[in-house]
């Protein structure tokens, strides 16, 4: 079994947001994480799911 741990910096620079929106979406169970000791990290597929469930396709007016 191999899971991918990110750093919450990876989060941020993938997610292209700050700490504070990136703790708020922590905070509300948005976003799933892992605490390892001090740390904190986010499971790769945790994060891909948080992507596909908020992708929206466009809507095409006509």
């Amino acid at each position: 079994m191999d899971i991918q741990l990110l750093k919450l910096e990876e989060v941020m620079a993938r997610l292209a947001i700050g700490q504070t929106h990136l703790y708020s979406l922590l905070g509300r169970g948005d976003l799933e994480s892992v605490k390892i000791g001090r740390s904190r990290r986010v499971r790769a597929d945790a994060l891909e799911r948080f992507i596909q469930e908020r992708t929206t396709t466009s809507l095409a007016g006509g």
